[in-house]
């Protein structure tokens, strides 16, 4: 299974609190040391670890052409 994770944390907090939540994928995205994920980061290491295909996850993506773009400067 595919998971986007994102921890309860005070930048999160704040975000929501805000109302910007466009600005929450990436606080997700750049905040893995933390233990959050995006949905595409987790697709592109189960591409690396041979688990599924480029074009399973692609399709799988909510976010394909960041997927793409992650594939290719990896």
């Amino acid at each position: 299974p595919v998971k986007e994770v994102m921890i309860n944390h005070a930048q999160i907090s704040q975000v929501i609190y805000s109302g910007n939540l466009e600005e929450l994928y990436s606080l997700i995205q750049r905040n893995r040391k933390l233990g959050f994920q995006t949905m595409e980061q987790d697709l592109l290491g189960l591409v690396k670890s041979g688990e599924i295909t480029t074009e399973t996850a692609i399709e799988s993506a909510n976010r394909s052409k960041l997927l793409k773009d992650m594939m290719q400067y990896s």
